[in-house]
């Protein structure tokens, strides 16, 4: 079955047959796959989501695939939402609940910093990665070690904080790679996205436990 193309892969217009494959998959208990459409810009995702919650869900980190110009990445994916002082909408507002709040609980203790890591490592060596774009300006990091956990909140310390920022912490395909595997990808992005709903776990629990919003 053909899913990728070469127009329209960095807006994301795979999700429609992608979702409907995943959705016949169990692949995450009680989570299932949803398209999602950032009207801004009219990219499209594919997130794992609690069917009871209503509305976006901006505010959690959850499983998720996304594309860029070049790749798509699978993993845990996790926003941080405008600054109060921005004035913003406070559907995109950050606040005590953000996960991106547990986040980074995890970045700044060594223990919880520890058991991300592990998780990571679980994933394809050669494919690992960190993520990170704001405001269109992106960074990919190779995974190799907790010290790429460490240049990655270094990078995230140097962004302004008015900056609406969206990280996934998982494995990438190359845009060439989408285009040869096409349904063949599916059986690949398993265990980057059961390892993404571990570490959707892992931050919750770390949740409260630091109150930095930055």
């Amino acid at each position: 079955m053909s899913i990728f193309n070469e127009n329209g892969f960095e807006k994301g217009k795979w999700t429609g047959e992608l979702a409907k494959i995943l959705k016949r998959k169990s692949i995450i208990p009680d989570l299932y796959p949803k398209a999602r459409i950032w009207r801004a810009t009219w990219s499209q995702w594919i997130q794992f989501e609690d069917s009871t919650l209503p509305g976006p869900i901006f505010w959690i980190g959850k499983p998720a695939l996304l594309s860029s110009k070049d790749s798509l990445y699978i993993g845990y994916y996790v926003e941080r939402g405008f600054p109060e002082e921005e004035e913003r909408d406070p559907l995109y507002t950050i606040g005590p609940k953000w996960h991106w709040n547990g986040f980074l609980t995890c970045l700044n203790e060594n223990k919880l910093r520890n058991q991300l890591s592990l998780l990571l490592n679980n994933l394809n060596e050669k494919r690992r990665c960190i993520w990170i774009d704001a405001d269109n300006s992106s960074k990919q990091i190779s995974y190799k070690n907790d010290k790429s956990l460490l240049e990655a909140k270094k990078y995230i310390y140097s962004l302004p904080s008015k900056l609406r920022i969206d990280l996934i912490l998982g494995v990438y395909y190359s845009k060439e790679e989408c285009l040869n595997l096409q349904d063949k990808i599916v059986s690949e992005i398993v265990t980057p996205l059961i390892r993404a709903y571990e570490i959707k776990t892992l931050v919750e629990q770390a949740l409260g436990r630091g109150s930095t919003h930055r």
